[in-house]
């Protein structure tokens, strides 16, 4: 049996190469036979349509021929005397036998001969049932309009008569006035006797057998758009033929024919005459052609299978053994080799083989013991990550829960005041840090969720006050886009059993998502009960924002996924935030569908059991903890994360009548700053993120903590960089006890005016105004001289403001003589110049100067600014064993 399943096997094998190779050679000969097709019968067509254009030159000049013979005819018979005498004596039987003999003559269908007043007087022809008073004679250029009207005197017409068109001619019969034939006043003129009318039909038999004995088989006529002459069918697709020309197929009782028409102008008209002729030969040639090469063709193969199948034959008795040895090899029998002796590259894959099998069964015996390290290694890797998401989770909870304790103190602090009014904001501040130190929790345990370890807390939910939780988080983020928010709520939700954080941060997730997407429109939450099988309850949350498709739709759930990928970039956002939600809800026993439309909004809606299962133990929450010292001195915010540093610098300024608040990453320095107002901050550069950069950035760009003095305390040595972001001054770690004190005094507290050293009055005047108005003092110098002997004589100032740009001692020269000066080298120096400064200046000026502003539009403001970071003017409440 398998010798029979390797037998098929093999057959299989060589029927596929077979064929592969059939196709490899039929399908370029189908090609071939293509393209050689189209081409034979473009050709075939253009030699078709060359001869139909022959033939419509010679039906061109047949109808031409057919023109002259009525034309010239009647031109010649109106001149002929004896016409004119016959028809001037009135011998109307003469007429009639004189222009019946020259009709014979002329092969013209019909002659007739009016009098000078139109009333026809003679005819002959064979149009007997054209009586010859249907002719009637019109003006010259005159529409007719009518059947069988004619205008006098125009040579060449196509006129429509009882149905049938001719090609008419007619003119004047006039008689020149001869004196000797007893003519009187000859110098008349020409007289008038009649007019003469004559013509054939245009498909006359006699025009259709010149064409039929010319070998033209199909004539076709046209007066206008009418098909007046076919023997074929009369077949819709002819009577809108084009007449350009060009040679167009048409289909005629389902037969093919190939036709060619044109136009021919009959004096101011015109006719048009065309020719076709069947393709059925023509086709009949095309497939023989065909037939020949397919033959071939078809020989061509049977000769290359044959050989293939002997070449085959020879090239599987190799395959197979390679196929036999690798079997066995891959059954564990790593002893087999492979002999193939064919002397080609089926010996040398042998050979590769017989190499690898050797190296498989020497490393084999190690791949136990690699199996196991490699084991023992993963389960390492498991306990690291293990180890790192409780570490951050550590990390990122521990600035949260200062924030929430600071706010749990300041609580107790505007109550002990009497501040009662206060005690509402803070609270909102300690339930938005909580449902934010909630979400940290839930994204740090997304692995959780997806390994399905996420714990569940069931607890009894009062309904509407969580809903007026999620109403006082949401209404500041709406008012950003200036969207109004709605609640609808039922009156019998009272209470439910779930888990209260996760369907807090579900309604939260939903509620941002829909205002971050909407502006200028409204969100509406409807919450209330409904019934299924059990008690269920509905939170429906719908926004007029943008809307999404169907394709957005269907990835709108997926983690770290946008609905489309230009929105991240408009609106932000992480796309975790409904791939949470939907898991929560899930896990809750109930789900979270979406409605949405492009340009109309989006309806959210979350539908929860009333009660999932048996209730989980609720764990108590952890409740953070702060400390500080806390007396009436100036308030300096210590931030730092190491805890030993924070001691340290609080131990550096203990005794000095300060009251110290400690942080202990940027996070919570930034909430402790818009908190308590420091007077202020010293501040660590190497913390984990938000770093000490990053801290002191958000704090120069917040109008309420912009003037407070910041320190750096730091290992670096990025004075430059401290000090151009905002910074009054740089000490490096170890931090100089009595430095550290001295200089948290100067900021705190500084008195004295303003020195301005500015050359220029104009801008002189300006920059004094400007600080006038901020209630400070001022003295002037016009250069640096002047300034140097001012601060010779006089205490030293709060801050000094120095243009650069100045005669006789610039600014540069100021700042090394301010720097070489004991009692002034600590003097706040604002740099004011309209020179653009190179690198090298800038960095000298980094270590100089506490500011360097630039002289234009916003210089008032600018200076203004400059001068509240540096002169920091407190109540009078001087630290402790301070001296002014």
């Amino acid at each position: 049996m398998a010798a029979d399943d390797k037998s098929r096997q093999r057959r299989s094998f060589k029927t596929r190469l077979m064929v592969l190779v059939a196709l490899a050679v039929v399908l370029p000969a189908l090609f071939t036979c293509l393209i050689l097709g189209i081409q034979l019968n473009r050709q075939a067509r253009s030699l078709f349509a060359n001869g139909l254009e022959a033939n419509l030159e010679t039906f061109a000049l047949v109808l031409q021929d057919a023109e002259r013979n009525v034309s010239e005819g009647l031109t010649r018979m109106a001149s002929d005397n004896t016409l004119q005498v016959t028809l001037d004596l009135g011998m109307t039987s003469q007429l009639n036998k004189y222009i019946n003999a020259q009709r014979e003559v002329l092969g013209i269908a019909f002659v007739a001969v009016y009098n000078a007043d139109s009333r026809n007087i003679a005819y002959s022809g064979i149009d007997k049932d054209a009586v010859p008073g249907q002719w009637r004679f019109t003006g010259n250029g005159e529409p007719s309009g009518a059947d069988c009207v004619v205008a006098r005197e125009q040579a060449e017409q196509l006129i429509r008569c009882n149905g049938t068109v001719y090609l008419v001619s007619a003119g004047p019969v006039l008689r020149v006035r001869d004196s000797s034939l007893g003519d009187a006043g000859h110098d008349q003129g020409p007289q008038l006797l009649g007019y003469l009318l004559g013509g054939l039909p245009v498909a006359n038999s006699a025009l259709i057998g010149e064409l039929l004995s010319r070998r033209i088989l199909h004539p076709l006529i046209w007066a206008g758009n009418d098909l007046i002459y076919s023997n074929v069918a009369d077949d819709a697709s002819l009577k809108t033929a084009p007449f350009d020309g060009q040679a167009y197929e048409y289909s005629i009782e389902q037969t093919a024919y190939l036709g060619v028409a044109k136009s021919l102008r009959i004096g101011s008209q015109s006719l048009q005459y065309g020719v076709i002729a069947p393709l059925a030969a023509l086709q009949e040639t095309l497939w023989r052609s065909l037939l020949t090469v397919a033959g071939i063709g078809f020989f061509v193969v049977i000769v290359t299978l044959v050989a293939i199948s002997i070449r085959a034959t020879r090239l599987l008795r190799p395959i197979e053994q390679l196929r036999l040895g690798a079997a066995r090899i891959g059954g564990g029998d790593l002893a087999q080799r492979i002999s193939v002796d064919s002397g080609d590259e089926f010996e040398a894959l042998a050979d590769q083989f017989n190499d690898m099998t050797g190296r498989l069964q020497e490393s084999y015996a190690d791949l136990e013991k690699k199996v196991e390290d490699r084991t023992r290694q993963l389960e390492v890797a498991s306990q690291h990550k293990s180890q790192f998401l409780a570490n951050m989770s550590h990390e990122l909870r521990t600035p949260l829960n200062a924030i929430i304790g600071y706010s749990e103190i300041l609580q107790e602090d505007v109550a002990d005041l009497g501040q009662e009014n206060l005690v509402l904001d803070l609270k909102k501040i300690e339930s938005s840090g909580r449902h934010l130190l909630g979400l940290i929790n839930d994204i740090l345990d997304l692995s959780k969720i997806e390994a399905g370890k996420m714990d569940v807390f069931i607890e009894d939910v009062e309904i509407a006050p969580l809903l007026e939780e999620v109403r006082a988080i949401i209404v500041p983020m709406a008012e950003k886009n200036s969207n109004k928010i709605e609640f609808r709520l039922a009156d019998d939700l009272g209470t439910m059993r779930t888990d209260r954080t996760k369907l807090k941060q579900s309604l939260l997730n939903i509620f941002s998502n829909g205002s971050k997407f909407t502006q200028n429109g409204r969100l509406t939450l409807v919450a209330e009960r409904f019934e299924t099988d059990r008690p269920m309850l509905r939170f429906a949350i719908s926004d007029t924002g943008i809307g999404m498709t169907e394709e957005q739709l269907g990835r709108l759930f997926q983690a770290f996924s946008q609905a489309e990928a230009s929105t991240t970039k408009k609106y932000g956002g992480t796309g975790l935030g409904l791939a949470i939600t939907r898991n929560f809800c899930q896990m809750l026993g109930g789900d979270v569908t979406v409605a949405s439309k492009p340009g109309e909004g989006s309806t959210f809606t979350i539908t929860l059991p009333d009660s999932p299962g048996t209730p989980a133990q609720v764990k108590p929450a952890d409740v953070p903890h702060s400390s500080g010292e806390a007396d009436d001195g100036p308030t300096v915010l210590v931030v730092d994360d190491d805890p030993a540093a924070r001691d340290l610098l609080a131990a550096n300024l203990k005794g000095k009548g300060y009251r110290l608040v400690h942080a202990a990453n940027g996070e919570e320095a930034l909430s402790l700053a818009r908190a308590i107002r420091p007077d202020a901050i010293t501040l660590d550069v190497m913390m984990p993120k938000p770093d000490g950069w990053e801290v002191l950035s958000a704090l120069k760009a917040d109008a309420d903590l912009r003037d407070i003095p910041v320190v750096i305390v730091t290992v670096l040595s990025d004075r430059g960089i401290g000090l151009s972001l905002g910074a009054v001054d740089v000490v490096t770690k170890p931090v100089d006890r009595a430095h550290l004190t001295t200089l948290i005094h100067r900021l705190v507290r500084r008195d004295g005016p303003v020195l301005l050293v500015e050359d220029d009055a104009g801008a002189r005047d300006m920059i004094r105004h400007t600080i006038e108005k901020m209630g400070l003092p001022v003295a002037e110098a016009v250069d640096g001289r002047q300034a140097l002997a001012w601060l010779a004589d006089n205490n030293a100032p709060a801050v000094i403001l120095l243009d650069l740009m100045m005669p006789e001692m610039d600014g540069f020269e100021v700042l090394d003589a301010l720097a070489a000066h004991p009692g002034w080298r600590e003097i706040p120096v604002i740099v004011i110049t309209a020179k653009q400064l190179t690198a090298a200046e800038r960095e000298r000026l980094l270590g100089q100067a506490r500011k360097v502003i630039a002289k234009g539009s916003a210089l008032r403001l600018d200076i203004a600014a400059a001068i509240g970071e540096a002169v920091r003017r407190r109540p009078a409440r001087p630290p402790v064993g301070a001296s002014a």
